[in-house]
């Protein structure tokens, strides 16, 4: 097999190179099943489109939100990625893995706030 090109992936949930496009069209995630708009990765032929970040998101993670050491990326049977730690079943949508553990905020602005 040819090397793929820098616009083009092989994502491990799809079978399929995804080529990264740019369309001022809105799509649906079909990794965090979320909205987009713009560029993302797509296969045509099956109409599978992942947001740039859920096409380089990866594999594994460590969080401030879980106490061992690591997260693998997974999809789950409601076809949604989640990072899933497999000594305890917690699992973390993508998105939230990009949330800050600390935050300022105008109406308390005396310390930071902390997600807990």
């Amino acid at each position: 097999m040819a090397p793929l090109s820098k616009k083009t992936i092989q994502h491990f949930t799809h079978f399929h190179p995804l080529t990264k496009v740019s369309a001022n069209t809105e799509f649906l995630c079909d990794g965090c099943r979320t909205l987009g708009f713009g560029t993302r990765y797509r296969c045509k032929p099956c109409d599978f489109d992942l947001h740039d970040h859920c096409a380089n998101s990866p594999l594994e993670i460590s969080s401030f939100m879980h106490q061992y050491v690591s997260a693998t990326c997974v999809k789950t049977l409601l076809k949604v990625f989640f990072y899933r730690c497999k000594l305890c079943e917690f699992y973390v949508h993508t998105f939230c893995t990009q949330l800050l553990e600390y935050v300022r905020h105008v109406m308390h602005t005396n310390h930071p706030l902390r997600l807990q």
